[in-house]
């Protein structure tokens, strides 16, 4: 959904799932790497049912990207543009889907796109 997203947004997709290990000593994955002509984006994706419940307790999906996350979503951007380098800007964003079940048996999304989220 994320990817169909970016895409109706102009970006295309280079990378989905994207595992890195930078020399050892961090292991992590970026979710999507997309790319527009002007911005190399790296996206971290967060999934969350709709519930009143769950978002007084834990916040928006974005609240689970832990500064020990972060961190890793950094350390993974800096490996792909060494291992791929581009004069295309690099930005990390966020991208929030909260979903809920309709009557009918149908599914309601919501997206909320946080454009450079994450920073050095």
């Amino acid at each position: 959904m994320a990817c169909e997203y970016l895409a109706r947004l102009g970006f295309t997709i280079v990378c989905r799932n994207y595992r890195f290990n930078a020399g050892g000593r961090i292991k992590g994955e970026i979710d999507i790497i997309a790319e527009d002509g002007k911005y190399i984006l790296f996206v971290e994706v967060k999934l969350r049912r709709y519930d009143p419940a769950l978002l007084a307790r834990f916040g928006r999906p974005s609240a689970a990207v832990t500064y020990s996350k972060r961190q890793k979503i950094i350390a993974g951007t800096e490996y792909y543009l060494r291992e791929h380098p581009t004069k295309l800007q690099p930005r990390v964003d966020v991208i929030e889907i909260t979903y809920k079940e309709l009557t009918g048996g149908e599914w309601a999304y919501d997206i909320n796109h946080i454009k450079g989220a994450i920073t050095r």
